[in-house]
């Protein structure tokens, strides 16, 4: 485990199902804008993304920098709050964070398409995803984190510093963005 939670979280099972049922959380003002711009920094060391299917259609396309424990001191602390503010809203037991968060900017034409989070590493599985609004919402047109069958709680999504976290077998995607760029951190807790 990249990062073991200090203790194990309980999620209220039984009740709280219903609601990860329906909805993402979003939580405001998570990451103030001094930690968003030390963030965004980080990306001298994107990595391009191209992923197409059988037929050449593009999946995803965006531009990722793995961010380890190291590299910002106050951001797995940081990541650690925020899942374990949501998991029993969302129904998990969370132990931690088994690889590395990662800064995703999606420039024009940027995004991935329809799928899932929720895989397995080792005896481990992800539970909880999690992505931190980085760009300010007026600085890029379209990406936006759009979930199939899940509703957003009505706070804004793209408000810089924001968080929204979701079960990571919710089917999601970000769309295309048409304007300026989107970053973003994602993170994914596992139990």
């Amino acid at each position: 485990m990249l990062w073991p939670f200090s203790s194990t979280t309980e999620g209220g099972l039984t009740h709280i199902a219903s609601e990860s049922a329906r909805s993402a959380i979003v939580l405001s003002e998570c990451v103030d804008g001094t930690r968003c711009d030390a963030l965004t920094a980080i990306s001298c060391s994107l990595l391009q993304t191209l992923v197409r299917d059988c037929t050449g259609a593009l999946l995803r396309q965006y531009a990722y920098a793995p961010v380890a424990p190291a590299a910002l001191p106050w951001l797995y602390p940081l990541l650690e709050d925020l899942f374990v503010r949501c998991a029993a809203r969302l129904g998990c037991r969370l132990i931690g964070i088994a690889e590395e968060a990662r800064l995703q900017t999606y420039g024009p034409g940027g995004h991935v398409d329809w799928h899932h989070d929720a895989h397995c590493i080792v005896a481990y599985e992800r539970k909880v995803s999690l992505s931190i609004q980085l760009s300010p919402s007026e600085a890029y047109r379209g990406g936006d984190l759009e979930f199939r069958d899940l509703e957003l709680n009505g706070c804004d999504a793209r408000a810089r510093g924001s968080a929204i976290a979701f079960p990571s077998q919710a089917v999601h995607r970000v769309s295309a963005v048409i304007h300026g760029a989107r970053s973003s951190l994602v993170a994914w807790a596992y139990g």
